[in-house]
C-alpha cells in the first residue's frame, strides 16, 4: 500500500498595526491542519488578547479546505467573539466562498452587523436558547 505525502500547510502570524493581527493560510485547511489554525489563534489571542481588536484570516494561498476546515474557521470566529476581536476573512478564494455559501455560513462569519449574541466558549446552546 502506498502511503500518500501529508498535504502542505503552513500559517504565519504577524502584527500588521497594534490592533491588528493577520494569519495568513497556505495550503490545505482540513482534517489534518484544523488544530494547528485553532491553537495557533488561541495562543495569540491568549498572549495579545487585551491589544488585538481585529483578526485577519488571509486565504490568499488557501489550496482546499475541508469540513474541519470549516469547523476551524467557526471555532475562530467563535474565539474572536469571546475576546471581542472582529473577525476578517480576506482573499477568500471561490472554493471557499462555495463552501462558506452553501452551508450557510458566509453571513454569519462576514456580516459585521450580523444581529447574533456572542457564543460563550463550551457553551452548548444555540444563541438565543434553547429550540423546541
Amino acid at each position: 500500500m502506498t502511503t500518500l505525502p501529508h498535504p502542505y500547510f503552513k500559517l504565519t502570524t504577524e502584527r500588521v498595526e497594534p490592533h491588528r493581527l493577520r494569519v495568513r493560510l497556505f495550503g490545505d485547511l482540513d482534517h489534518e491542519s484544523s488544530d494547528e489554525l485553532v491553537e495557533a489563534l488561541e495562543r495569540r489571542l491568549g498572549e495579545d488578547g487585551e491589544e488585538v481588536r481585529e483578526l485577519h484570516l488571509d486565504f490568499r494561498e488557501l489550496a482546499a479546505v475541508d469540513s474541519m476546515g470549516l469547523s476551524a474557521i467557526l471555532m475562530a470566529h467563535r474565539l474572536c467573539e469571546a475576546a471581542h476581536v472582529h473577525l476578517h476573512l480576506d482573499s477568500r478564494p471561490p472554493h471557499l466562498d462555495r463552501m462558506l455559501t452553501v452551508t450557510g455560513t458566509l453571513d454569519y462569519l462576514t456580516d459585521p452587523c450580523a444581529d447574533h449574541d456572542p457564543v460563550a466558549l463550551g457553551d452548548t446552546e444555540p444563541p438565543g436558547g434553547p429550540r423546541s
